[in-house]
């Protein structure tokens, strides 16, 4: 998990930077997408959506103005890049078709809200989700999983044209919430990466 204070270091590198960067737009966007869904309101959806170009403008200025040495850095420079690009493209989808209509489908954009909830908890670096634990409590990545598995069934058995469409359009967006997934595994991984435990400067208390 990274440490709050990992963010105000003096001696990061290029790559370091850049990813916690790219982390703190993620976590921001990855909230207000939350938000949007949480109150049922698309339109704030779509404004995540473009908060979304914020991310890949870090990755752009990360890659032009970065000084970075040859060897390993170069190589966890330019994957800090990719994921931003990846994350940034995912929670692009994931709010666009998160604003759709989805005629008869209640709470279903509430249940996106609270996959993104899940993300965020499991990006939470503060000093009481590292004292206290999780405290979330609502969907998580299985919940996601059970109901994408029981989405085609009832795809192929509506025949109201509304509410097929709305069933298409939740499944993308369940897409994307799984992408979402993904990159907060890959973002985990990568964090262990630029900050081995191993590394005591990093890790020592005090």
């Amino acid at each position: 998990m990274i440490r709050p204070e990992f963010f105000e270091r003096k001696d990061l590198t290029a790559a370091q930077k850049c990813f916690l960067e790219f982390l703190r737009a993620f976590a921001f966007t990855l909230d207000s997408a939350a938000a949007a869904f949480d109150n049922d309101l698309p339109a704030a959806a779509l404004q995540s959506a473009r908060r979304a170009d914020v991310i890949d403008e870090l990755a752009e200025s990360a890659a032009a103005n970065a000084v970075v040495k040859r060897g390993p850095e170069t190589k966890q420079f330019f994957k800090a890049l990719v994921l931003a690009r990846r994350a940034a493209a995912v929670l692009r989808t994931l709010c666009t078709a998160g604003a759709s209509q989805f005629e008869g489908l209640e709470e279903s954009r509430v249940f996106l809200g609270s996959l993104c909830r899940c993300a965020a908890d499991r990006l939470d670096w503060s000093h009481k989700r590292q004292l206290l634990g999780s405290r979330y409590q609502g969907a998580a990545e299985d919940d996601l999983e059970i109901t994408f598995s029981e989405l085609p069934a009832s795809m192929a058995a509506e025949r109201r044209v509304e509410r097929a469409q709305a069933l298409i359009d939740f499944h993308d967006a369940l897409i994307a919430a799984r992408g979402m997934f993904d990159v907060v595994r890959e973002i985990d991984s990568f964090s262990s990466e630029l900050f081995p435990v191993e590394d005591e400067k990093y890790w020592r208390k005090g």
